[in-house]
């Protein structure tokens, strides 16, 4: 059963932009992951046709998921991996190209408020990104053997648009111009408590990459695949998992050898316990501080006209 989660979706392709390209002080990955985070999305994944492990050398300090797929019938196939991957995790998800990184989390807020199972954004009548797709589309979209464009236009009577005031919707990193009007109050409305919440006995050993390593291998049971989703190696994802064990005095996953895939690496009781309850103080402590950010710093977020 899914949890009434929204999921977070972002394609990147080959030719759409350079990996280190900056607007403003950050890149644009960056830019679409802070304003993802402003609202809650999660999980956040970004599916590429890429190399995973030159592409995300930036974002390593963003608990994100990373999809490696070929691109073989277009940027369809990489919607498609997100939407399989997160059809299992959330009722709906929120879906941009790397290329459209300057909407706002209050025009999130809109979409994930109003109903219908494809919402689109419209600036001025014209329709942008993101799209907010709910889980009804889930199974169209996998089985859809048309391009991503005609895909979405396949939807016409399950589309909704929503009339937005935010330029942003349809700004892409072609549009220098665009961009450089609107970044001063893009930025500033990126201002949000950033709160990671992290254990250590002597030294720190758990934090949200920690955190995200034993989410996917609960869920992968394997540390193959689940290095492949962080674009972390092996050696790293073990050094991990051993000073964990260390500080903890027990037993975090059991390390199963031999069948057909080679093995399978799955938590323990304990440790799933213990992920458990981290997941519980994380989840309200960053509700208090959330509230307690609205109440205080509200009034430093100007809209944007």
């Amino acid at each position: 059963m899914k949890d009434k989660k929204i999921g977070g979706l972002i394609l990147f392709s080959k030719g759409m932009l350079d990996n280190n390209m900056k607007i403003g002080s950050i890149t644009v990955l960056e830019r679409i992951i802070l304003t993802y985070q402003q609202v809650g999305l999660d999980p956040i994944v970004v599916v590429s046709d890429m190399d995973l492990y030159y592409m995300v050398s930036n974002l390593k300090k963003y608990p994100i998921i990373y999809l490696q797929k070929e691109k073989k019938k277009g940027t369809i196939d990489l919607l498609k991996a997100g939407v399989k991957y997160l059809s299992t995790k959330c009722h709906a998800l929120l879906y941009t190209p790397a290329v459209t990184p300057m909407f706002t989390a209050n025009t999130l807020t809109k979409l994930i408020e109003e109903k219908g199972n494809l919402v689109t954004p419209s600036y001025k009548f014209k329709s942008g990104h993101p799209l907010l797709i709910r889980e009804a589309l889930y199974q169209p979209i996998l089985k859809s053997s048309l391009s991503l464009k005609d895909t979405i236009r396949s939807f016409s009577e399950e589309r909704v648009f929503v009339n937005i005031e935010d330029s942003g919707v349809l700004s892409t990193v072609d549009k220098k111009g665009e961009i450089d009007d609107i970044l001063k109050d893009h930025t500033n409305q990126l201002l949000s408590e950033y709160v990671e919440v992290r254990l250590e006995r002597e030294k720190k050993f758990f934090d949200e990459r920690a955190k995200l390593l034993l989410v996917l291998l609960k869920e992968m049971k394997t540390m193959g695949k689940t290095c492949q989703h962080m674009a972390l190696s092996k050696r790293k994802a073990w050094d991990i998992i051993n000073e964990m064990e260390r500080e903890l005095g027990f037993k975090v996953v059991d390390r199963r050898h031999g069948g057909r895939d080679g093995g399978s690496t799955e938590l323990t009781e304990k440790g799933e316990e213990f992920l458990y309850r981290y997941l519980e103080l994380e989840n309200e402590i960053k509700k208090y501080a959330h509230k307690r950010f609205q109440e205080l710093f509200g009034d430093y977020i100007e809209e944007r006209e």
